[in-house]
């Protein structure tokens, strides 16, 4: 009888001590890696020609990445609008998600 009123503790410990033997796995791996700080060299957009046979196009120069990104960001992030949140006419004067910041 007691050692079922042990085994949610036992169940508990073993849980704990998994987790930390994977934590302890995952930052050895980490280090062995190191640091990686390889900069955006190339981009997969989708592609909005309906002519072209292609599904994707590759973005290689760092102007048209900046470019397809920043608008990327800015269709993605004004998504909120549409939200009863931003509804409001005072949260969306305050916000004003419309402005452009270059």
């Amino acid at each position: 009888m007691a050692s079922k009123l042990c085994a949610p503790e036992e169940k508990a410990l073993k849980a704990i001590l998994q987790a930390e033997e994977s934590k302890k796995t995952f930052s050895i791996i980490c280090g062995l890696n190191g640091k990686q700080q390889v900069p955006l060299t190339q981009v997969d957009i989708l592609n909005m020609d309906t002519t072209s046979p292609h599904k994707f196009v590759t973005l290689t120069s760092k102007t048209e990445i900046k470019k397809n990104v920043l608008s990327h960001n800015k269709t993605h992030s004004l998504q909120a609008n549409a939200t009863p949140f931003m509804s409001r006419p005072i949260l969306k004067d305050f916000i004003n998600p419309s402005i452009d910041a270059e």
